[in-house]
């Protein structure tokens, strides 16, 4: 009998650990979300500053090119430009950061297991997050 209310103990306090382990992963992947959605804001917001700093770029260019302003002028232009290009280079770095955490709070590991095509999972090319281009359009 004594058995008995230690094994149910035992598995008692087990179930307890188990179920405070799953809130806390639950909790972690909601903190995550939160953060991924906050990233995507500001990478928004970094792809406006990136495309207004090109606009003011080429609007120096044309008023130095017509003797309109000095190349002071158009050398901070590039210079803002060049900062927008790094905000975005961030921006984009921390969502993928925060996205490697997401795969992680989720379990994580599922890219290290074979591929169930044809070649035998030899190809894991397929399993690779492959980054994004960043945009073209905003070079100058």
């Amino acid at each position: 009998m004594a058995e008995r209310r230690a094994a149910l103990a035992a598995f008692k306090e087990s179930a307890a650990d188990y179920q405070q382990t799953v809130l806390q992963a639950f909790g972690q992947v909601a903190d995550i979300l939160q953060a991924l959605t906050h990233d995507t804001n500001l990478l928004a917001a970094q792809t406006h500053a990136l495309s207004m700093a090109s606009e003011a770029v080429r609007l120096q260019r044309i008023s130095y090119g017509s003797g309109g302003s000095g190349i002071i002028g158009l050398l901070d232009a590039q210079r803002q430009y060049q900062q927008a290009q790094l905000g975005y280079v961030r921006a984009e770095a921390q969502r993928y950061q925060d996205t490697v955490q997401l795969f992680v709070a989720m379990g994580g590991g599922w890219w290290d297991q074979k591929l169930g095509s044809a070649d035998g999972g030899r190809n894991r090319t397929a399993n690779v997050l492959q980054p994004r281009p960043t945009p073209t359009a905003f070079q100058y």
